[in-house]
């Protein structure tokens, strides 16, 4: 695949990502998010011995299948319990 006029975001966000470890390319639909985002996974593939993986997020309508749409990308069962609690301030 050829992409037109990403040459300087695909090598920044590689950096990025060694820095990070964990990136989220957001804007308007069309622009090439995803396009970028699988070029940056190629690009820095050899660098971790784990790879790397892309999920794909703009399909869920809602944050809750968050978790399992991660879980599948990395081939692991999701766990019952909430990954992040919300935790409420105590009334006074």
């Amino acid at each position: 695949m050829r992409i037109i006029g990403r040459d300087d975001v695909i090598p920044a966000l590689g950096t990025q990502l060694a820095r990070r470890r964990f990136l989220t390319i957001i804007g308007p639909g069309g622009i090439g998010k995803t396009t970028v985002a699988i070029a940056v996974a190629k690009a820095v593939c050899a660098a971790y011995k784990d790879g790397v993986w892309f999920v794909g997020l703009a399909s869920l309508a809602a944050p809750d299948p968050v978790a399992s749409a991660v879980s599948a990308a990395l081939g692991v069962r999701p766990s019952a319990a909430n990954p992040l609690p919300c935790h409420q301030p105590s009334a006074r």
